[in-house]
């Protein structure tokens, strides 16, 4: 998996950071339309991953064995979780934060 997708969601200017501390934090349970359009682009990011998991698949050992839609969820969860917890904490390094996913998720 490219580093990029944990790197577009960790890191950037403090306007990225704000639409995303909207998205991620402030929005949650703000109204039905809202929600869906939350849910609509988690589930973008989660589409992405899991193709980026398919075409993996056969040339690294590492998703070899990995449901592609399970991986590209838990991706999902993982990094609104991490993301959040950034967001909320002054003083969190968005670059760490980038490179700990990164780590994590695409070893």
């Amino acid at each position: 998996m490219a580093p990029t997708i944990a790197t577009a969601c960790a890191a950037g200017s403090d306007k990225r950071s704000t639409v995303a501390r909207l998205m991620l934090v402030e929005s949650v349970g703000l109204s039905a339309s809202v929600e869906e359009v939350r849910h609509q682009l988690e589930e973008r990011f989660a589409h992405m991953v899991a193709e980026e998991v398919r075409l993996a698949l056969l040339d690294d050992e590492f998703y070899a064995d990995q449901d592609p839609q399970v991986f590209g969820r838990a991706v999902v969860g993982a990094v609104n979780d991490a993301v959040g917890y950034f967001l909320t904490h002054p003083g969190a390094d968005a670059e760490s934060l980038a490179d700990s996913l990164c780590r994590i998720f695409a070893p």
